[in-house]
């Protein structure tokens, strides 16, 4: 599967390139026969015919012809071209640059309806679209490509740019990361990509463990949890073990918490020391415990959430009281 990855991410960059390249290319002659004016200082019997002509290509059409309503004698009153004429019944322009439009008024000899005037418009290379309103001309393709890139790139830069602050935030503080992994704390993401981190130092982490000891059948483990913003904050920490299918604990047994807490308060710029224990003796899948540790920063006005999880397997300290109580994977 992976040797077909590049190949295909080539192809589709070709397929896509090839479009850009199409859009740039491609042929947009339109008309626009926005009035016909049916009295006029000119004539109380003709027909005054207003025409706009878009080359909306990157490419200059010439030989342009509008074909205008047969048997009619014509007359051109106006045009914004010097070189715009009159041949029997279509108004010829010799060449109009890309990107660019004309204007002209022609006089017909008679009355033509409006739903009978099946006025045309071609060049020496491709055949133009007629519109009834100038809001109905579409833009040039090639613009439009690049516009529609890049705001697709955009839109994915915006949804990108979280997974690649916190990528950068990982690189950045991948010293800090090894040591606190090494130490038994996993989930550090969430921290490192949120905006309490701003409230500490390099390298600081809100939460730390103290000590691990054994009460009975019971792991105690020890965190203090310090508070560097100006706001309140509310703090919790308890044993738990993640579900798995089905929603049920992966655990395989009973999880018996004995001392956990809760959005316990915590006064900005103070440190509060938090003790969780439980008796995991019933538990045959001991590696997936841990203890979850978070912090919220303004709690009543609904402010960021942080935690951490703490893996008492996974830490030297800890997993020596589990082997004392023979409650370690042996």
């Amino acid at each position: 599967m992976s040797n077909f990855l590049p190949l295909g991410i080539s192809v589709a960059a070709s397929l896509l390139a090839a479009w850009v390249l199409a859009g740039f290319k491609l042929k947009q002659l339109y008309l626009v026969v926005p009035r016909l004016f049916a009295f006029s200082a000119l004539t109380d019997k003709g027909t005054i015919i207003e025409l706009q002509v878009f080359n909306r290509g990157r490419s200059s059409e010439e030989d342009v012809h509008i074909d205008l309503p047969p048997n009619i004698s014509y007359e051109l009153i106006a045009a914004d071209l010097s070189n715009a004429s009159i041949d029997g019944f279509a108004v010829v322009l010799p060449r109009i640059p890309p990107l660019s439009e004309a204007s002209v008024i022609v006089l017909a000899e008679t009355k033509i309806e409006p739903s009978a005037s099946n006025i045309k418009i071609s060049s020496r290379t491709t055949k133009g679209i007629v519109f009834k309103r100038v809001d109905e001309v579409l833009p040039n393709a090639g613009r439009f490509i690049a516009a529609c890139l890049g705001a697709i790139a955009l839109a994915g830069l915006m949804f990108s740019l979280p997974t690649l602050y916190t990528q950068y935030q990982l690189w950045r503080n991948n010293d800090q990361i090894t040591a606190l992994t090494k130490s038994g704390w996993s989930g550090l993401e969430r921290y490192l990509g949120s905006d309490l981190k701003d409230n500490y130092r390099h390298g600081e982490f809100p939460f730390h463990f103290v000590s691990a000891s054994a009460d009975g059948k019971n792991l105690v483990l020890v965190f203090d949890i310090v508070n560097k913003t100006a706001m309140l904050a509310k703090i919790t920490a308890y044993f738990q073990c993640p579900h798995g299918k089905k929603n049920a604990l992966s655990c395989d047994g009973e999880l018996k918490t004995k001392v956990s807490t809760i959005n316990q308060p915590l006064d900005p710029l103070q440190s509060a020391r938090l003790t969780v224990s439980a008796d995991l003796s019933q538990l045959s899948n001991i590696s997936e415990v841990f203890v979850e540790v978070s912090m919220q920063v303004d709690p009543d006005g609904r402010g960021e959430l942080v935690w951490a999880n703490f893996h008492p397997l996974k830490n030297e300290e800890s997993l020596a009281i589990l082997k004392l109580l023979k409650q370690a994977p042996q």
